[in-house]
């Protein structure tokens, strides 16, 4: 798990990447465990989570416009009023999470390969959210995302 002094240099780095300040960088989150995570008002636009643990985070009122999170594990995580537009979250985890008052315009959800089940959605309450655009395939075993249809592809 990152340190808070760790993830505080990251988050700071970044911002400066955005602005195109000296200085800037990426935040660069793969295959790091970031479980219990709790940031707010965070602009983490353009992140770089792929293949990371973030179990339990949450995310408050953040910027993650087009966020690289494939293969990223959010199972049991919280995003109240985020920025979500164009995430690329294939074949993500988000079990049991809450994904509230959210956009999620252009986002992409599909899993990499047709032998694997989709995204990982059970069980997620996305209250609120906006869904334009946003394109899910793969299988979405059971009643599928927010309670809509069933086994095989989906597109909202």
């Amino acid at each position: 798990m990152v340190s808070a002094e760790y993830l505080r240099r990251i988050v700071i780095a970044h911002a400066a990447f955005l602005l195109r300040k000296p200085g800037g960088k990426r935040a660069d989150f793969r295959k790091l465990d970031l479980s219990g995570v709790r940031l707010s008002g965070v602009n983490l636009s353009s992140a770089l989570f792929g293949d990371a643990l973030v179990r339990a985070g949450e995310f408050i009122g953040c910027t993650l416009v087009g966020v690289d999170a494939s293969f990223t594990n959010f199972e049991e995580a919280a995003f109240i009023g985020c920025d979500m537009r164009r995430i690329r979250a294939r074949s993500a985890s988000f079990l049991r999470a809450n994904i509230s008052g959210c956009d999620l315009r252009d986002g992409d959800f599909h899993a990499e390969n047709s032998n694997e089940t989709s995204v990982a959605l059970n069980s997620t309450s996305f209250a609120g959210a906006s869904f334009v655009s946003i394109d899910i395939a793969g299988r979405v075993p059971g009643r599928g995302v927010g309670g809509i249809g069933g086994d095989g592809p989906r597109a909202l």
